[in-house]
């Protein structure tokens, strides 16, 4: 049986009625690429394959002049076969639909060639793009909802299901084509995604969001070379009122590679930025509160905004970074008519369901329903943070004493100053007022951690595991408790540490890595080195007395009864080099004899710190202060003392 013909270049000899569309595949695609197929069969359809950026990707327009534009049979064949080819290749599909609709003298076969239109769309699992330059009624306006990103292009580009004669018709309001379907009217209620001035501008945006997505669902995301984000502290756009505005594009623009930001659908819920970014070359998408509208408030079109944006990024696999800025849900009757309810509950949903790495960060306020809403850690957030002022809650302070300090104020206490209480007292998550506590206690909001070094989340971890191990034995040590100790979530805790056991390896190296501090004295002393050494085995001896608990353990994990683990040598090897390197300039100083190699020295050395926790500590679970100090003493006599006949040698 032979193989399914490939698509191979065609020369251009395609009518001139289809150039225009012919002229929009060619600005998309990388020059030279594009390959035409089926184009024997025209009916106002050019399609076919090419390459954008590199990577495969399928593309196909319509001639709007074409027969009115209409789509008959041939035509929509052509477009959901180029569908079906694009998903079975993993490929994105780009299209530039205009035309007004069903081919009336086809009757109900071309409604059929849209239906073949829809279903090929609905089941790919390729990125889909429509970019619309002309007018789109009917079943072309329907195709565009269908795939994930809609671009307008220019002033002429329309999107409507009943043109302005239908609708004056049927309702006797008198409209024009732009004020009915056109950009300004698309880019407020989120059918259209990205505007462009011209069809080029609109290739170059169909590119640079396909740069972001991977080839098909599942597959892994396209890597770029990592930039540094925007220059400046990304808090410093933001103020310390929590009533004033700013903008939030500029803290995410300091998170991002290159400060650069693809924000899809501004003027829609302008109180919610969705956008595409990067971020150590990686793509991400990133969702956030805006207070510069609404006070960031979440309505009924932000909601489904998140709702939209969130889906499209777990389809794709898009890390989800979130920050938040809230003071909840905006109220009111108009809200309720909205169905607030039902488009609340789908953004709540939407980040449920999502499977991809997300990370919330709360700059500055998140109360009530709103914040459970935007990505909390109960809602299997992988990673939650927030910075040292914010404050979440209920509700504001203000509102909050009017409910629990009703009698007070009935008495005529100083509502400011019972605020003022409440907010210090409840609402901090850390480094802010008297009433501000350490997030490492149980007492503390559940949902969030203070944001501080990189590594805070690694250290909260160990430093759970550290308090379970003091009060249950490892066997009863799992993954999710860990998480529960330390408020992340047990996705966090994997990230980290593949397993339990992992976790105690850390804390081993960690040990080793304390111990290895508390011997600088002596590893980069200067010219006493008996007592350099003798107060750089104190303190090591003081982290191996603190540590043996976590010793032992990793000890008895490894079933090494007669030496250290091997999994420590590593470890050992470290401490080695360090006192090899000390004696080595002890020697080069004339401080010790240079008869025996300073790696000798240092290995008896390392050697008899090893017999000694081994025996002292995890055979008899002494502690190791006295007996190294003694063996200590004995070996600096031999390592520094020199022969008889060098007795006029300096003495440390």
């Amino acid at each position: 049986m032979s193989a399914a013909p490939a698509l191979r270049a065609v020369p251009r000899t395609a009518p001139p009625v289809t150039e225009p569309a012919w002229a929009r595949l060619e600005l998309l695609l990388d020059p030279g690429t594009f390959r035409p197929w089926r184009s024997a069969v025209g009916d106002g359809v050019v399609a076919g394959s090419g390459r954008i950026g590199g990577r495969l990707a399928f593309a196909w327009a319509q001639d709007g002049g074409h027969r009115g534009g209409s789509l008959g049979t041939a035509g929509g064949e052509t477009i959901a076969r180029t569908i079906a080819r694009a998903d079975a290749a993993g490929a994105p599909v780009v299209g530039f639909p205009h035309s007004g609709g069903a081919r009336l003298q086809e009757g109900v076969a071309a409604l059929t060639a849209y239906a073949a239109i829809f279903a090929a769309q609905t089941h790919a699992r390729v990125p889909q793009v429509s970019v619309v330059a002309g007018a789109c009624a009917g079943g072309a306006a329907y195709s565009t909802a269908l795939g994930d990103l809609t671009i307008m292009a220019g002033a002429e580009a329309r999107l409507f299901l009943t043109g302005p004669r239908v609708v004056e018709r049927v309702t006797r309001e008198r409209i024009d084509a732009d004020a009915l379907g056109g950009p300004g009217v698309h880019r407020h209620n989120g059918v259209a995604h990205l505007l462009a001035a011209d069809d080029a501008g609109a290739a170059a945006l169909a590119r640079a969001a396909l740069a972001h997505l991977p080839g098909r669902a599942g597959e892994p995301l396209p890597a770029a070379t990592p930039r540094p984000p925007a220059p400046g502290d990304p808090a410093e756009p933001v103020p310390a009122e929590a009533r004033r505005v700013y903008d939030v594009r500029d803290v995410a623009e300091r998170l991002v590679d290159g400060g650069a930001l693809l924000e899809l659908a501004p003027r829609w819920a302008r109180n919610l930025v969705v956008a595409l970014a990067r971020i150590d070359g990686t793509p991400v998408g990133v969702i956030a509160n805006q207070p510069r509208h609404l006070g960031g408030c979440l309505d009924a079109a932000a909601s489904e905004k998140g709702a939209w944006f969130v889906d499209l990024c777990d389809r794709f696999g898009l890390p989800l970074v979130v920050l938040v800025d809230t003071p909840g849900f905006l109220p009111g009757a108009r809200q309720e008519r909205q169905a607030i309810i039902r488009h609340g509950a789908s953004l709540v949903a939407a980040f449920t369901r999502a499977t991809v790495p997300r990370v919330t960060v709360t700059l500055r306020q998140a109360y009530g329903g709103a914040h459970i809403v935007m990505n909390s850690r109960d809602l299997g957030a992988d990673l939650t943070l927030a910075w040292p002022d914010a404050a979440i809650g209920v509700m504001g302070a203000r509102q909050a004493v009017e409910v629990v300090e009703r009698r007070a104020l009935a008495a005529g206490a100083d509502p400011d100053a019972l605020a003022a209480r409440y907010a210090d007292e409840h609402l901090p998550v850390g480094g802010r007022g008297a009433g501000a506590r350490p997030m490492s206690t149980p007492t503390q909001i559940k949902a969030k951690r203070t944001l501080a070094p990189r590594n805070a989340t690694e250290d909260g971890i160990l430093a759970a595991a550290r308090e379970m191990l003091d009060e249950a034995p490892y066997h009863e040590l799992t993954v999710d408790a860990i998480a529960r100790r330390c408020y992340v979530s047990r996705t966090a805790v994997y990230f980290y540490f593949p397993n339990k056991r992992a976790v105690i390896d850390r804390l081993i190296q960690q040990v080793f890595t304390d111990m290895l501090t508390a011997a600088r004295p002596y590893l980069d002393g200067g010219t006493e080195p008996r007592r350099e050494l003798r107060q750089s085995l104190g303190r090591v001896c003081a982290v191996v007395n603190r540590e043996a608990s976590i010793l032992l353990l990793a000890a008895d994990l490894s079933g090494r009864e007669d030496g250290l683990p091997p999994e420590w040598e590593p470890y050992i090897r470290r401490l080695v080099v360090a006192v090899e390197d000390r004696i080595r300039r002890d020697q080069e100083r004339g401080i010790a004899p240079d008869d025996v190699s300073a790696r000798v020295s240092a290995q008896a050395l390392c050697a008899m710190v090893e017999r000694h926790i081994t025996i002292e500590v995890l055979r008899q679970g002494n502690v190791v202060t006295e007996s190294i100090r003694v063996l200590a003493e004995l070996w600096w006599r031999a390592v520094y003392s020199f022969p008889p006949e060098a007795s006029g040698a300096p003495n440390a």
